[in-house]
C-alpha cells in the first residue's frame, strides 16, 4: 500500500484494563499513528473510546459507530487497531465487524499482530480472538471477587449510583456518612408513620408524600438530577416515602448484591444508623397492620368508598364494619376523626354514617339522572364544552415543550457532529453535553406530565355514550339492578363525589357528578322521600312520554289508512 491508502486509526479502553497500555487512549492511538506512518498510510481520522463505562462486547459504542458509518460511506481503506481486544475481547463481535467492514472493502491492521488474509492468518486471529474473550472472563469474575471481598473489608461498593437518601459517601469513598439535612427527613418520617405528627396524628405513606411536597423538600431524584422522575422538583410520592420505610440501611444494615445476588449472597455491612432498630421495626409492625387492614376491607363492597370526604376537615372517609352481638353494620366515618386522640381539642366531630343508607340515596340519584334522557344529554354537552376550554391551554403548552424539546435533541446532534470533527475540545463537549441532557431529561418529563393531564382531562365520551347505551337497553331492570360491579362502574365513569357533614344537628350528604358539577344536598334522614319523589317524578314522565308516544302512532295511522 502507498499514501493514496486511506486509514483510520481506532482505539478503546474499557473498565476491566489491567495494563497501562490498555488504559492509555494517547499511548494507543500515538502506536497506531506511527504504524500508520511507516506504511505511508494518509491518516483520515483518530476515534477513540474514551467511556469507560462502555462494555467492549456492546455493538452500540459511539466511535465504532462512526468507524462504520465511514466505511460504509467508502471514505477509508484500512483500520488501524492496536491489537486484537482494542477492538473488542469478544469473538462474535470481532467476527461481525471485521465482516461489516470487509463488505464495505476496508481491511484490519493490528499494530502488534499480522494476520495476513488466508486460512492461517484467520485461524490465528481467532485463537487469539478467543484468548482475549477468555481473559475478560477472568477479568470479570476476578473484579466480581475483589468487590466483594471490598466490601467484606468495610467498603461501600455503590457502582456509579448515588449513596441512599441520608447519606453522602466519605470523603475517601469508603463507606457513608450522614447528610444531616436529609437525615432529618428520614427521621421525621419515621415519626410521623409510627408515633405521629405534632397533633399526635398517624400519618400514612400518602399523607407524609403530601406533606413534604407542600415542604418543598427535595427528592432523592431531585438531589442526583435523574431522568428516572417524572414529576416536579419537591413532589413526593407514596411509594417513594415506603421504599424509605422499608430500607435497612436507615437502622444501620446495608446490604451489597441486594438487586443482583439471591439473598443467601447477600453481604452486610455496618454503617451509621438513622433512626434506632426499635423503630425501624416498629414501622415495618404499622406497615403490615395497614396491609392486613387493607385486605379485611376489600372482603366488603361500598358503593362509595373512596369517592367521599368530610365537609368539616377535609379529609377521606372511610368504610367498616361495627357493631356487637352478632350485629354488624356498614358505616363511612371520617379518617381524621379515628387516627385522633379522644379528648383532642381539634379532632373531628362528624359522626357515622350508615353505608347502606348512604349508598342507596346516591344511587337513586345517579339513576334517575340516567334514566333523565334528556338531562343526561344535557350534561354531557356541557361537560364537553367545559372540557374542551380546560384543555386548550394544556395543549399550547404541551406543543411548546415539544418544539423546545425538539430543537435541544437537534443542538445534542449537533454538538456531537461538531466535536468528530475537531470543532471543539472534549471536556467542552461533555460539559454542554451534561447541560443539554439535563434540559433534555426536564422538557421529558414535562412533556409526559402533560401528557397525563391531557389524558387524564380528556372527556372519555366513548365511554360515557356507551353508558347511556346501556342504561337504554336496561332501564326496566337499572331500578332492580343489585349487580354491584355495574353500579360501581357506572360510579366511577360519572366521578360521582360526596361530602358528608352534620348541619344544625342532621346528616347531610352532598352530591356531585360530571352530569351535576352543582350536585345536590340532602338529609340522610329523608332520603326515603327523597328517592320516592324521584321515582314519581320519573314515573310520571315515562308515562307523559308513552301517552305522547301513542298519541303520534295513532296520528300517523289516521292519517295513512
Amino acid at each position: 500500500m502507498n499514501v493514496s491508502t486511506r486509514a483510520v486509526i481506532y482505539a478503546r479502553v474499557s473498565g476491566d484494563d489491567s495494563s497501562k497500555e490498555g488504559r492509555n487512549l494517547d499511548y494507543q492511538l500515538e502506536m497506531g499513528r506511527e504504524y500508520a506512518i511507516s506504511r505511508g498510510y494518509k491518516i483520515l481520522a483518530e476515534l477513540a473510546e474514551d467511556d469507560k463505562g462502555a462494555s467492549g462486547a456492546s455493538m452500540d459504542l459511539p466511535q465504532l459507530n462512526k468507524v462504520l458509518d465511514l466505511a460504509a460511506d467508502g471514505e477509508f481503506d484500512v483500520l488501524i487497531v492496536r491489537e486484537l481486544d482494542r477492538l473488542s475481547r469478544n469473538l462474535v463481535k470481532q467476527l461481525i465487524v471485521a465482516d461489516t467492514l470487509n463488505k464495505y472493502g476496508v481491511t484490519i491492521e493490528y499494530v502488534l499482530h499480522d494476520f495476513p488474509d488466508n486460512p492461517d492468518g484467520r485461524l490465528n486471529r481467532n485463537l487469539f480472538a478467543m484468548l482475549a474473550e477468555y481473559e475478560r472472563e477472568k477479568i470479570s469474575e476476578r473484579n466480581i471477587r475483589g468487590r466483594r471481598n471490598a466490601v467484606r473489608h468495610g467498603k461501600i461498593m455503590l457502582h456509579g449510583s448515588a449513596p441512599p437518601y441520608g447519606y453522602d459517601l466519605s470523603d475517601d469513598e469508603q463507606t457513608l456518612v450522614l447528610n444531616e439535612s436529609e437525615a432529618r427527613i428520614v427521621k421525621l418520617i419515621f415519626e410521623w408513620y409510627t408515633q405521629g405528627d405534632e397533633d399526635g396524628l398517624r400519618l400514612s405513606s400518602a399523607k407524609i408524600a403530601d406533606r413534604l411536597t407542600e415542604m418543598h423538600v427535595p427528592t432523592w431524584a431531585d438531589r442526583n438530577n435523574t431522568w428516572l422522575k417524572g414529576s416536579d422538583y419537591g413532589e413526593w410520592d407514596s411509594s417513594t416515602v415506603m421504599c424509605i420505610l422499608h430500607n435497612t440501611t436507615y437502622k444501620g444494615v446495608w446490604y451489597y448484591g441486594k438487586t443482583t445476588q439471591p439473598e443467601e449472597n447477600w453481604i452486610e455491612l455496618e454503617v451509621p444508623a438513622i433512626v434506632s432498630e426499635e423503630v425501624w421495626e416498629a414501622a415495618q409492625e404499622w406497615s403490615q397492620r395497614n396491609y392486613i387492614k387493607s385486605k379485611r376491607n376489600t372482603r366488603h363492597t361500598y358503593l362509595m368508598q373512596h369517592q367521599l370526604t368530610c365537609h368539616h376537615c377535609g379529609h377521606k372517609i372511610g368504610a367498616r364494619l361495627a357493631g356487637s352481638n352478632g350485629n354488624r353494620y356498614g358505616y363511612y366515618f371520617c379518617n381524621q376523626r379515628a387516627n385522633s386522640r379522644k379528648g383532642d381539642p381539634d379532632r373531628c366531630t362528624l359522626p357515622y354514617f350508615p353505608t347502606d343508607q348512604v349508598d342507596t340515596l346516591v344511587w337513586n340519584w345517579v339513576r334517575a339522572k340516567l334514566i333523565d334522557r334528556q338531562q343526561l344529554e344535557a350534561g354531557l354537552k356541557e361537560l364537553h364544552q367545559q372540557n374542551e376550554s380546560a384543555l386548550e391551554p394544556i395543549q399550547q403548552e404541551l406543543a411548546a415543550a415539544q418544539e423546545e424539546l425538539a430543537s435541544n435533541r437537534a443542538k445534542a446532534d449537533r454538538l456531537l457532529d461538531l466535536y468528530l470533527d475537531g470543532g471543539i475540545s472534549k471536556e467542552a463537549y461533555k460539559r454542554r453535553k451534561e447541560q443539554l441532557e439535563v434540559a433534555i431529561d426536564q422538557q421529558r418529563s414535562k412533556e409526559a406530565r402533560l401528557k397525563a393531564r391531557i389524558f387524564d382531562g380528556e372527556l372519555q365520551e366513548e365511554k360515557i355514550q356507551d353508558l347511556v347505551d346501556f342504561t337504554s337497553l336496561v332501564s326496566d331492570r337499572l331500578a332492580t339492578s343489585r349487580d354491584f360491579a355495574t353500579r360501581r362502574t357506572i360510579i366511577e365513569i360519572l366521578d360521582v363525589r360526596g361530602q358528608l357533614e352534620i348541619e344544625n344537628g342532621r346528616k347531610v350528604v352532598h352530591l356531585t357528578c360530571v352530569l351535576d358539577p352543582d350536585g345536590l344536598s340532602v338529609d340522610l334522614e329523608d332520603t326515603v322521600f327523597f328517592s320516592q319523589e324521584i321515582w314519581l317524578s320519573v314515573a310520571k314522565r315515562l308515562r307523559d312520554e308513552a301517552l305522547q308516544t301513542g298519541i303520534e302512532q295513532l296520528a300517523r295511522a289516521a292519517s295513512h289508512p
